[in-house]
């Protein structure tokens, strides 16, 4: 289950500082991911082309509290392919891809 006891911070050199503080609760170091989404606008940014469609999903499972540096919490991602037979993936093939439009 997603805990919150930890906290990640992300340097402008993109390395990254993972502390985990176990039990101990630290509520104020938690905003609530829709004032983060409203002060951000990140819904807005990708909307308009401004993030990739892969940002947008790093900042959402950012949000959500998910992380490369806690296996128990690594981030998701819509899984896109259809075709699991083909030994070749023609990535050109419309019908490679699954319909995500639903």
């Amino acid at each position: 289950l997603l805990r919150r006891s930890a906290l990640e911070l992300f340097m402008v050199d993109r390395s990254n500082f993972f502390f985990d503080f176990g039990a101990v609760m630290c509520p104020f170091l938690f905003q609530r991911a829709e004032q983060i989404l409203k002060r951000t606008q990140l819904m807005e940014r990708w909307a308009n082309w401004e993030i990739s469609n892969f940002e947008y999903l790093m900042e959402l499972n950012t949000l959500a509290g998910r992380s490369y540096n806690d296996i128990t919490q690594y981030p998701v991602f819509p899984w896109i392919v259809a075709d699991y037979k083909s030994r070749v993936l023609n990535l050109d093939d419309p019908s490679t891809y699954r319909d995500l439009s639903k």
